[in-house]
């Protein structure tokens, strides 16, 4: 999601063909985004229905099952908001402008929320993992508030993204649920 809104506050600037064409990847983008977020939910959730395990009793599950549908169902914002579809013609044209705030807003909260329900893997019981996690926690919570420049601090949490990925696959794949 990170990267989506990254190429969406890049094209800001942009007008007509090259405009489209960014709106275009970015949607792109997205998608490849909402496609990685469903299949990681259905590997979560396949997994503690294999282990016979309660789904969504703790906070960071409760809180991200409700981000995943708000970020699966998100894009739908997106279809509407790009005029070359069509669809937002279907709407009365004041809302045009309150769609794509929303969606914009929504994303950028949706996101953000992302950031925090993964920062909130809680310890493991190994120590040294536990304590991996923990000192990850603080960064990224350091880099949520809005900065000036947008765009850099995208970035910023994009590269975030990828590294907490990779220290929850490291915590994930050796945990005995997964074994």
């Amino acid at each position: 999601m990170t990267e989506g809104i990254s190429t969406a506050l890049a094209f800001r600037h942009l007008e007509g063909g090259p405009r489209v064409r960014a709106i275009q990847r970015h949607g792109w983008v997205q998608v490849a985004s909402t496609v990685c977020i469903a299949l990681g939910f259905l590997v979560i959730y396949t997994n503690k229905a294999n282990n016979g395990k309660q789904h969504f009793t703790s906070l960071h599950g409760k809180v991200g099952n409700i981000n995943t549908w708000l970020a699966v169902a998100t894009p739908v914002g997106g279809i509407f908001s790009f005029r070359k579809l069509g669809l937002i013609t279907c709407l009365p044209e004041p809302w045009h402008p309150f769609i794509k705030w929303l969606h914009r807003c929504v994303s950028c909260r949706i996101e953000r929320c992302s950031m925090s329900v993964s920062g909130a893997i809680p310890c493991c019981q190994d120590k040294t993992r536990g304590q991996c996690v923990c000192s990850i926690r603080p960064v990224f919570i350091r880099m949520l508030p809005l900065s000036d420049n947008p765009t850099a601090l995208f970035m910023q949490l994009g590269l975030l993204t990828w590294m907490l990925a990779l220290v929850t696959v490291q915590l994930v794949l050796p945990h005995k649920a997964i074994m």
